[in-house]
């Protein structure tokens, strides 16, 4: 049995019923694998289409969302010919131009550069040998979950485990990386629904952790964390015990991103001058 496949949604923003007509018009020969929706602005409906992968956005230059307020990839609607590219935008359609041939090409190019920067950033921002986030991408989500609520009920944890690079030298760079992936098994398993892994170097990684239920959630998942990676691990035939340093530093009310980790961070080396 075959896979329905989601017809692509085309949000338009603009006054004019013309627009809306002509654009119809155009995609009558495409039949149910595109669907416009008109809306007079993005944040009336922004919450519907936000990061949603099967929608285009379709705006005159008087409506366009302001830098970083649309994840869409957007086309803006022209009455002329640009003497430049319009910035911040993926393709752009002039009227008189357009037809269905015009519109189809359009939404092709608009989509297969959709999917080309998606899988840039996704590579961008995840660590490779893991598949959690890199430093790069911790770094955007924690700036995103710090604006959601003012920052509160946020704790943050940096990880460092102790000895790694002795047994990483030892056994090898592969076994190392065999290693890795059994740590961040079990710091996985130690997370629930609000809370985000990182790894933020070789033997570093950072732990966002969602404190609004109890505000000791933090103190009490390092205790466990702390725990869990004092087991032996196998590798190779091998049995390991390595040691971790972990530090917790509590968000506060328009506090950034960057002084986050770094009392995490100075907490995590407080962590490990006591050991």
């Amino acid at each position: 049995m075959s896979t329905p496949v989601e017809p692509l949604r085309l949000l338009l923003l603009a006054e004019e019923p013309a627009w809306a007509a002509l654009l119809r018009e155009c995609l009558a020969p495409m039949g149910s694998s595109a669907v416009l929706i008109s809306a007079p602005s993005w944040e009336s409906v922004s919450s519907l289409f936000d990061d949603n992968r099967s929608a285009v956005l379709l705006t005159i230059p008087q409506l366009q969302p302001a830098p970083g307020r649309c994840s869409l990839p957007t086309v803006l609607l022209l009455d002329h010919e640009p003497l430049t590219p319009p910035d911040g935008v993926s393709d752009w359609l002039v009227r008189d131009h357009l037809d269905p041939g015009m519109l189809r090409r359009c939404l092709r190019h608009v989509r297969e550069r959709g999917v080309l920067e998606n899988t840039l950033q996704r590579l961008a921002e995840q660590d490779p040998l893991t598949g959690i986030a890199n430093r790069q991408g911790f770094q955007t989500l924690l700036t995103a979950r710090l604006a959601e609520n003012d920052g509160r009920g946020l704790a943050l944890g940096h990880l460092d485990l102790d000895n790694f690079r002795y047994a990483n030298d030892a056994l090898g760079h592969q076994a190392g990386d065999r290693l890795i992936l059994q740590v961040v098994a079990r710091l996985k398993s130690q997370l629930e629904a609000g809370d985000q892994l990182a790894r933020l170097g070789s033997d570093e990684f950072a732990l966002l952790i969602d404190t609004r239920r109890a505000p000791q959630r933090a103190e009490w998942m390092a205790e466990r964390i702390s725990e869990a990676l004092a087991e032996p691990y196998w590798v190779d035939g091998e049995s390991l015990l390595i040691g971790s340093s972990l530090g917790i530093a509590h968000a506060r009310a328009q506090a950034g991103a960057d002084p986050l980790m770094w009392h995490a961070h100075i907490a995590m080396q407080q962590a490990k001058s006591t050991q």
